[in-house]
């Protein structure tokens, strides 16, 4: 329906989007989303076990893609990431990550090196990120 009608809403929503990046303010009327409730594993009567998904409408994940696009294109423009950074990362994944640290152990026993590997689970990570320091890194980096 958007595409039939792309002609008529792009210059208004160009200028929401553009707007709204500018500011660093969204538009309160599209910040409406519906949470639903996924189960992940675990005891079903536990809240716990459940994380929540966002299912948002089509004028605010335009919004969201083409800031995504935009930071994707600074990061990768700017070499910003590390090499070993495999999540979100057009043409990576954890099959990569997982060949990339195979490879690295097969190199070590091969060259006679002693091996380690400290692994953790970064399952709640996000719950703990200091907001203020992430903006302030992003600030850093240009975004």
């Amino acid at each position: 329906m958007l595409k039939l009608c792309a002609q008529y809403l792009s210059k208004p929503l160009t200028y929401i989007y553009s707007t709204s990046i500018i500011q660093g303010n969204f538009p309160q009327t599209l910040k409406y989303v519906i949470v639903v409730p996924v189960f992940k594993n675990g005891d079903r009567t536990q809240m716990a076990t459940y994380r929540p998904i966002s299912l948002i409408a089509c004028f605010p994940k335009i919004c969201e893609i083409l800031i995504y696009l935009q930071t994707i294109q600074h990061i990768e423009c700017h070499n910003i990431l590390v090499c070993e950074r495999f999540g979100f990362r057009k043409g990576l994944s954890l099959d990569s990550a997982t060949y990339k640290l195979i490879e690295i152990i097969f190199n070590a026993w091969n060259n006679g090196k002693c091996i380690a590997g400290v692994f953790s689970s970064l399952t709640k990570a996000l719950d703990f990120v200091n907001h203020e320091l992430l903006f302030k890194k992003l600030e850093f980096c240009g975004v």
